[in-house]
């Protein structure tokens, strides 16, 4: 998909397959061509086959991602790394309030085959909201197994799977949004 006048770098996107389906749907990958970003989308049927699937799709690059206050969003680019921090050309955090953008240094690791936890400081564990969207072009996917912290850092719990069910590791694309409003 080509989005006139966007700007890649920086930015995130999430992919959700559409429809009465079993299909999947991922992100395969985004950057910039000339004034616009692009973003490559591959769905996935239920045995792991490709398959033309509808989608829905959502990129930001701005304040108040998928309309939360806050918020935090990650490209988790490794796959097999125990601890990191995942790529800081495509990772950022906002604290809605008097505190403006914040340096979050997500991190990010691989707990086991296919599950990864992901540390989101200066987020709240209450009224949030977390996506994840498998990276890649093979047909992975993933899904949010659970998050829990405090007003001050949560904790996103990752579950990824191969076309037969089975954990695997992949990268992926995390977006996290809350309600929090600092007033100093």
């Amino acid at each position: 998909m080509t989005l006139p006048g966007q700007t890649a770098g920086g930015a995130t996107v999430e992919v959700t397959a559409y429809g009465p389906g079993s299909d999947h749907c991922k992100v395969s990958s985004w950057g910039q061509s000339g004034g616009d970003a692009v973003v490559g989308v591959r769905c996935f049927d239920s045995s792991g086959a490709p398959s033309d699937s509808q989608f829905t799709l959502n990129f930001a690059r701005s304040r108040q991602v998928n309309g939360g206050l806050s918020y935090s969003y990650a490209w988790a680019n490794n796959a097999t790394a125990a601890a990191y921090t995942p790529s800081l050309s495509y990772q950022e955090g906002y604290i809605a309030g008097d505190l403006g953008e914040v340096e979050t240094d997500i991190t990010a690791g691989r707990t086991s085959a296919g599950r990864y936890s992901v540390s989101l400081p200066g987020m709240s564990a209450s009224g949030s909201n977390v996506q994840i969207t498998a990276y890649g072009t093979g047909p992975e996917h993933c899904k949010v197994v659970g998050w829990s912290g405090t007003e001050t850092n949560t904790n996103v719990n990752v579950a990824c799977f191969d076309a037969s069910g089975a954990p695997t590791d992949t990268r992926f694309v995390l977006v996290y949004t809350d309600d929090k409003f600092i007033v100093l």
